[in-house]
């Protein structure tokens, strides 16, 4: 792998907005919006409060719609919470890490460790933006690796725009020839410099020009300390715009370097990241996958102890989809003590695991009811290929249940053949965790299975997938409709 270069084609950094008070309260917005429409009158409300607090100077005075739409499109950018799209409806959902940002609001040592991990998450392919799908790292991982790196610790725009910006993979014999290439790079002359950019000026004046945006606003939120370089030479922007070229220099603040060591040591920059457009999953399910990033390593650093509600609103979703997918001896064993520990995350369930041959792995009551379902645990690192209705059936006779909930990462057209017209219903991990996630982050104490009830009553003989997945999305994400979206 090493490091191949694009010749023409370069990382995309999302460059509307550079102060960090904007991100602030966009957040803030969104997210008080959870439960109703974000509208376009919502929207031209945030933009003259933006323009009432000194945080938005725009040439249009009539609140452009676009203009509120790059605000929330940076929160998507980075981590904050991503897109769903039902029907012509989108909405907006908090990830793990934009709740946690948003419950910090007032510590600002704490925010710029949320924010630190929500870059480091951020890889290319990216779901939602435009970098080329053939760039497969995490940007933000290297880039902090570098200013970590004694023989480098500070980056200039110029050595960004010329060694990094085009990298399209890295491992670490490649890390090492990218060290070599900012190191050469500072020994060529500034006629030489200039010769290189203007050779392509489209290409280096948009990667300068989004690094300037990306670093600024790090500097905003104490993620990197800035240096204002000095003007070395101009490069035309677009057809007539001429730009000065400026030797800028970042660096980490000392404050984070201690975490920056835990977060490179736990998820090094060489890491494959998630393959969006994978042909053997859901792209929503990678997706999912990308913006759950929340590890327990910010936690710790954030103080909250393992058995507090924070903690474990984290990491047992993950810990779910982990297991889930069977990749060790034991994994099977351990999904099912997770979804036993999930299930009694709700007030109105009490769930044990039993397991072993001809039982069903958990056994459920739904108290407000007084009656049992069962939840079989079906953790592969494949897709599921069938399930035995039959089986099923005697397990549930064995408890006196109602119904059957299937809880699996990924399964065949097959299986759904196999609970045609019987009391079993599927339910994708993915889609299970979302939901548990969000409930708990809006509501731990009074989280309710009736809702999920319902819809196993209504989805019998069938996957309830994405009848659930509206339900989350029409409980805790931010509608965008009626929106002017710019994608």
């Amino acid at each position: 792998m090493n490091a191949p270069i694009s010749p023409t084609q370069k990382w995309i950094l999302y460059k509307h907005t550079s102060n960090f008070e904007i991100i602030k309260q966009t957040a803030v917005e969104i997210k008080t919006s959870a439960k109703s429409t974000l509208s376009n009158d919502d929207r031209r409300a945030l933009l003259r409060r933006l323009r009432q607090e000194g945080l938005y100077v725009g040439r249009n005075p009539d609140e452009p719609l676009d203009s509120i739409q790059h605000r929330i499109n940076t929160l998507l950018f980075y981590l904050f919470g991503y897109r769903e799209t039902i029907g012509r409806d989108k909405r907006f959902i908090f990830s793990p890490l934009g709740n946690l940002f948003v419950k910090n609001l007032d510590d600002e040592e704490r925010l710029r460790k949320i924010l630190l991990t929500m870059v480091w998450g951020k890889q290319f392919p990216d779901p939602f933006f435009g970098t080329p799908e053939q760039f497969k790292l995490y940007p933000f991982r290297l880039i902090f690796k570098l200013l970590y790196d004694t023989r480098i610790q500070t980056l200039n725009s110029l050595e960004y725009a010329r060694c990094i910006a085009r990298l399209k993979r890295i491992d670490q014999i490649g890390y090492e020839k990218v060290v070599q290439a900012i190191l050469d790079f500072r020994e060529v002359s500034l006629d030489q410099v200039r010769a290189i950019f203007s050779s392509n000026q489209h290409h280096y004046v948009n990667a300068y020009h989004e690094w300037e945006y990306t670093t600024r606003l790090f500097e905003s939120c104490g993620l990197l300390n800035r240096t204002i370089g000095t003007g070395v030479f101009q490069l035309t922007h677009g057809k007539s715009t001429k730009r000065w070229i400026r030797n800028s220099e970042v660096s980490i603040p000392t404050s984070l370097k201690q975490f920056c060591s835990i977060l490179l040591a736990s998820y090094p920059y060489w890491e494959i990241p998630v393959e969006v457009n994978d042909p053997e999953r859901l792209r929503v399910d990678a997706i999912k996958e990308i913006y759950s990033f929340c590890p327990p390593e910010l936690l710790l650093e954030l103080n909250l102890r393992p058995s507090s509600v924070e903690y474990q609103l984290a990491n047992l979703p993950k810990l779910i989809n982990k297991f889930a997918l069977n990749p060790d001896p034991g994994a099977p064993d351990a999904f099912e003590v997770q979804l036993t520990e999930a299930m009694n995350l709700f007030i109105d369930v009490e769930a044990s695991r039993i397991s072993g041959p001809g039982n069903t792995d958990i056994e459920c009551v739904f108290l407000r009811t007084n009656r049992k379902f069962a939840v079989e645990a079906k953790s592969t690192q494949n897709k599921l290929t069938s399930l035995n209705a039959g089986r099923l059936e005697l397990h549930r006779r064995k408890i006196s249940a109602d119904y059957t909930i299937v809880v699996t990462p990924r399964y065949s057209p097959s299986v759904l053949t196999d609970i045609k017209n019987t009391k079993n219903v599927i339910v994708l991990v993915s889609t299970f965790t979302e939901y548990l996630y969000n409930y708990l982050a809006v509501d731990a104490r009074n989280m309710t299975f009736a809702d999920i009830h319902d819809i196993v009553l209504s989805s019998l003989g069938r996957d309830m997938s994405e009848e659930l997945s509206r339900l989350t999305l029409s409980k805790f994400a931010a509608s965008e409709s009626r929106m002017v979206v710019n994608d």
